[in-house]
């Protein structure tokens, strides 16, 4: 079609042909009537044509829907109305006409109420996910073979959370099935070190003010003994002002024990040669580097800075005192 002939389409016209460019399903249901409308595309989804699905009602969504997903949708439509989702949006199964089930992206938003307030009319779209559904399955059993746990974590405008996606080492980590979190992620803090976790939520603030990546140490207790964790996410800021952080969480705690064992080692040693007035130093034969102890410099009478560390300055020195 000419760009001219297109431009002087009806607005109505030109957004069905946009519908239609997507591959997108239609519909249309009233609530209170249960009068629906669907396109020919919601009905090719699932391998019928709109004829063989005639007479269309809410009950032909009824009919070929799986019954737990049926169930989150019916929630979800009843969040919606009531005002605690600015949209509906459901993933959900439906009975392919050769007997199989096939992954659909349902979204809609309510247009209408009646005179008493009730919800009227609500129109959506259908998506055919299933070929993202197989490469979801695939990907999730990758991640489960991480030592740790990849995940979506969303923080909403209204201070609620949840965790979209988590592999299943969100159940090592935190202790938690990664379902029990696609709608409240609160329980995962629960599992944090009551000492690290304001400062958890900090660098998490701190990440999302500053669109910069969130990185942070901290420890976890589900088990009964603190773990060590590390976690590296980076962040989405949302049309909508929610912010959505892709990122992964591995167990440190060999590697920390160990470093908090050598900095415990270190300090002693510190103390050591303060009591015991003695020093040490390193030095690399490779590179030349040296390093002198502050006790070095408290017993060549320096502070740290006024000389460079070398072996020269070191025999030098001994030479001038004998």
């Amino acid at each position: 079609m000419p760009y001219g002939k297109y431009q002087n389409l009806p607005l109505s016209d030109r957004l069905m042909m946009m519908l239609e460019a997507t591959q997108a399903g239609t519909w249309e249901w009233n609530v209170q009537t249960g009068e629906a409308h669907f396109n020919e595309r919601w009905a090719e989804i699932i391998g019928y044509t709109l004829d063989e699905l005639q007479p269309i009602n809410i009950q032909t969504w009824l009919k070929f829907v799986h019954p737990d997903d049926g169930s989150e949708s019916d929630k979800r439509l009843t969040e919606h109305f009531d005002g605690k989702r600015s949209f509906y949006e459901c993933e959900a199964r439906m009975r392919h006409k050769d007997g199989r089930w096939v992954w659909v992206r349902d979204y809609g938003k309510l247009l209408s109420r009646t005179a008493d307030g009730q919800p009227e009319w609500i129109v959506g779209t259908h998506i055919d996910i299933n070929g993202l559904k197989d490469l979801s399955e695939r990907f999730e059993a990758f991640a489960d073979l991480l030592p740790g746990v990849i995940y979506q974590y969303e923080q909403r405008p209204d201070g609620q959370s949840c965790f979209p996606f988590a592999s299943q080492g969100m159940r090592r980590i935190y202790g938690v099935a990664p379902e029990e979190l696609q709608e409240d992620g609160s329980t995962v803090f629960k599992a944090i070190h009551p000492d690290d976790l304001q400062r958890v939520a900090e660098t998490i603030a701190q990440s999302a003010e500053k669109d910069e990546d969130w990185i942070c140490e901290y420890r976890v207790i589900h088990t009964g003994e603190p773990r060590w964790v590390f976690g590296h996410a980076r962040p989405q800021s949302g049309f909508d002002g929610s912010v959505l952080w892709y990122g992964m969480i591995i167990d440190i705690t060999e590697r920390k024990l160990l470093e908090l064992e050598l900095e415990k080692s270190q300090a002693n040693l510190k103390l050591a040669q303060r009591i015991a007035r003695t020093g040490h130093w390193e030095a690399n034969i490779a590179t030349g580097d040296v390093y002198w102890s502050d006790m070095v410099y408290k017993i060549l009478g320096y502070k740290r800075g006024e000389v460079e560390p070398s072996v020269e300055f070191l025999i030098a020195w001994f030479r001038s005192k004998t």
